[in-house]
C-alpha cells in the first residue's frame, strides 16, 4: 500500500508450495507434480484469473491485490518447489522508491492441513488496528 503512493508500477506475488501440497487443488491437473525435481511454474496470470481456478488457495494474493494494484494488474505465479517443506511466499514490487523484494516462510503443515497463519494474523491485525485509538 505503500508503494502505491510512491509510483507502484508493478508487482508480483508467487505462493510456493512442495508438489504434495499441490496435488489436492487444481494444480494436480495441470502439472506432473510427481516428476517436479527443481522449482517450477505452474500456473500465471493476473490474481483475478488464477484465482477463477484456484478460489479456495489464494487468500494471500487477493489481499495483496487489493493492498497494491488491484485484481487484474496485480501477477500471480503459483509455484512447486521440491526444496520446500512449507509454504512460502514472495513479492516483488517496482515502484518510483526502487525494486522490492520480500520473501516469507511459513510452517511445516501436512499436505492435507490449512497453512493459514497470514490470513489469520492479518484478520487479528485488522480488527486491533479498527479498535486502537490514533496516536499522534
Amino acid at each position: 500500500a505503500t508503494a502505491r503512493e510512491e509510483d507502484l508500477r508493478r508487482v508480483v506475488y508467487r505462493q510456493l508450495k512442495p508438489p504434495a501440497m499441490w496435488r489436492l487443488t487444481p494444480a494436480a491437473a495441470l502439472a506432473r507434480l510427481d516428476g517436479i525435481d527443481r522449482r517450477m511454474v505452474i500456473l500465471s496470470g493476473s490474481v483475478r484469473e488464477v484465482a477463477r481456478r484456484f478460489p479456495n488457495n489464494l487468500n494471500s494474493s487477493v489481499g495483496v491485490a487489493l493492498a497494491g494494484l488491484g485484481l487484474d494488474a496485480t501477477e500471480l505465479e503459483l509455484v512447486a518447489d521440491p526444496a520446500l517443506s512449507e509454504t512460502a511466499h514472495e513479492l516483488e514490487i517496482e515502484a518510483g522508491a526502487g525494486k522490492v523484494m520480500l520473501s516469507v516462510g511459513g510452517r511445516e503443515v501436512a499436505p492435507d492441513g490449512d497453512p493459514a497463519d497470514y490470513t489469520t494474523s492479518s484478520l487479528i491485525r485488522i480488527v486491533h488496528r479498527r479498535r486502537a485509538p490514533v496516536k499522534i
